[in-house]
């Protein structure tokens, strides 16, 4: 049994609008830039994609801050609708503007299966997947692909990037409670695997003398989970997991979702699987979108990642794109539609 988890905000509800001035610093950064609230419009796909690429799914919480799209139907038996006030386990953390806070409450999400599926609502399912693509025996298909060399430029470049410091941050505490020892004498056929390609396989040769992971790669997609890996990581390092959960906006003293595919990446608690059929594309422009668009009819995952590059007077050209390409990429209307 799986179950899909989604977050979606509307940035336009003025109710929401109006609490987010309360406690938006009048200094803009890239942890309250617009771009974090805008609604491309993408939900009503990541749905249908959902519905007609992977049926077998138990069911699709859908998170959000109280609003809901006026086209969605909130009878659909497979959906369950819950607001921040539902699942935080501290109602006085409320509200919050920041989808790291968000997702360390997930495990105040009632009735959750043990595999589950964290979906951001510009991810999209745009061919058929079984749900091996995400579990295998009982276990995340994942992969340990290590490149500290993509960590390192990424530390110099960006040094400011709170989600470059937040992933550290996750970092840190595998390795204070990890050995990468353990994993290679443990599960080293999940260290070195044929999924990873020569590639990956290179790349943690050259780290297999360090006991510690400098970067891991990432996959921007529909990332799985186990619900007992989150509870042993919160009764292990609940101080911290309260800590990101409390801050109304990003800051780089967050963790995120990684921090529980890490634990169980080092712990070897996951099915390799490495597949290279998906496109994670950054809307800095109009012709990015357009390169977007392209993706849509070769890939079976695309995420629609829309950035504070992106200008407000292209934003609603882009959003106009993208919408009109995915209505042609899945046309059929979803029963969580009206």
């Amino acid at each position: 049994m799986i179950d899909f988890v989604i977050t979606w905000v509307d940035g336009s509800d003025p109710v929401w609008r109006s609490e987010l001035e309360k406690y938006n610093p009048k200094v803009k950064t890239e942890a309250n830039s617009p771009a974090r609230y805008r609604d491309f419009k993408t939900l009503k796909y990541v749905l249908r994609g959902i519905e007609a690429n992977a049926p077998w799914v138990n069911k699709v919480h859908l998170v959000t801050a109280g609003h809901l799209p006026e086209w969605l139907n909130t009878s659909n038996p497979k959906l369950n609708i819950l607001t921040h006030a539902d699942i935080f386990l501290n109602t006085s953390h409320l509200p919050v503007f920041n989808s790291n806070a968000i997702e360390m409450n997930f495990i105040g999400i009632r009735d959750l299966s043990e595999q589950f599926v964290l979906f951001n609502d510009d991810m999209i399912i745009l061919k058929p997947v079984d749900q091996e693509v995400f579990f295998k025996d009982g276990l995340p298909s994942d992969f340990l692909i290590q490149n500290p060399i993509k960590g390192f430029l990424t530390k110099l470049f960006y040094p400011k990037n709170i989600w470059v410091k937040s992933v550290a941050n996750c970092l840190q505490i595998i390795n204070e409670n990890f050995s990468k020892r353990d994993i290679l004498k443990d599960s080293f056929k999940k260290y070195f695997n044929l999924q990873y390609g020569l590639r990956g396989n290179i790349c943690n040769l050259l780290q297999v003398f360090s006991s510690k992971y400098h970067f891991l790669e990432h996959y921007h997609h529909p990332q799985p989970h186990l619900k007992s890996t989150w509870m042993e990581v919160f009764e292990k390092h609940k101080d911290v997991i309260l800590a990101t959960s409390v801050s109304k906006f990003r800051e780089s003293s967050n963790i995120t979702q990684y921090l529980f595919r890490y634990w169980n990446l080092a712990k070897g608690n996951f099915s390799p699987r490495y597949g290279g059929d998906f496109a994670t594309l950054n809307i800095h422009s109009e012709r990015h979108a357009v390169a977007c668009i392209a993706a849509f009819g070769t890939k079976t995952f695309v995420c629609v990642n829309d950035v504070p590059e992106l200008l407000e007077s292209e934003y609603k050209k882009c959003v106009s794109l993208v919408s009109d390409a995915l209505e042609v990429a899945l046309p059929k209307k979803s029963s969580f539609e009206k």
